[in-house]
């Protein structure tokens, strides 16, 4: 009796394994993907041009369209991201010619080496004074807390999509 105890036991293991696989990842991948395609509306309905407000600071809109979300899937990519508003380049300490969406999408793109593994949801901000900007806020003191606000929004998401799985 033993023999077949540990022998359904594998075979159970394969079946429960196959099943995470094959319908758990796939829901949770689909729900991400969902989280990440509402996070950049919030990013493209927050940062209201032509200037924005405190909290989501516009100037030229290249921190607008350098934030934006990316969802890996063992190595698979799916990039969101806002609908490009810059017309004019950024500038940061010395460093000219910032344009935040070719920043964003080879970040993501580049994060494919880093969560090539597992499931993930990264958001990212990629202008140089995306940090400084998110601690300190702007010139005129505008965005403190941008980034964490966002970060929250989607840590929400996840947590409320997590719910669970039904057959």
């Amino acid at each position: 009796m033993s023999g077949y105890t540990a022998h359904n036991s594998k075979v159970f293991k394969v079946g429960v394994e196959q099943y995470a696989e094959r319908v758990i990842k796939a829901k949770l991948v689909a729900m991400l993907k969902s989280v990440a395609q509402t996070l950049v509306g919030v990013i493209d309905g927050s940062f209201v041009m032509p200037d924005g407000t405190t909290q989501f600071p516009v100037d030229t809109a290249n921190l607008h369209d350098a934030t934006g979300v990316g969802v890996y899937a063992d190595g698979a990519i799916q990039h969101f991201i806002p609908t490009a508003r810059a017309t004019k380049a950024q500038s940061d300490g010395g460093v000219k010619g910032i344009f935040g969406s070719p920043l964003l999408q080879a970040a993501i793109s580049d994060g494919a080496t880093q969560f090539s593994k597992g499931i993930w949801i990264v958001l990212f901000s990629t202008v140089p004074y995306a940090y400084k900007i998110n601690t300190q806020g702007s010139k005129i003191g505008r965005g403190v807390n941008f980034f964490e606000t966002l970060k929250q929004t989607l840590l929400n998401d996840v947590i409320s999509g997590l719910q669970p799985i039904t057959a």
